[in-house]
């Protein structure tokens, strides 16, 4: 189990950004960001294709990053200094 600031972090998924389409792509205008699903039996996977006119920073866009679940967000994060935040 992970847990950071006593709150159980429950993997969501793996982001892993690309340039290139994938199938059953889901654009989201609000973050400039395609999302698709691989096909991974074992551990989810997403890719994330970004447009130019993304306001997401530079970081995110390019480098892979694990995301998780949490039941209390604010105890979760309360310390920390975090890219992007909620």
């Amino acid at each position: 189990m992970i847990e950071r600031n006593g709150v159980e972090l429950v993997f969501h998924h793996l982001g892993i950004p690309t340039t290139q389409r994938q199938p059953n792509e889901r654009y989201s205008p609000a973050l400039g960001m395609y999302t698709s699903e691989s096909s991974c039996p074992l551990l989810r996977v997403q890719w994330h294709r970004f447009d130019d006119a993304s306001s997401l920073p530079l970081l995110l866009r390019t480098v892979p990053h694990a995301a998780f679940k949490v039941a209390d967000l604010e105890r979760a994060i309360a310390g920390g200094e975090f890219l992007l935040g909620p």
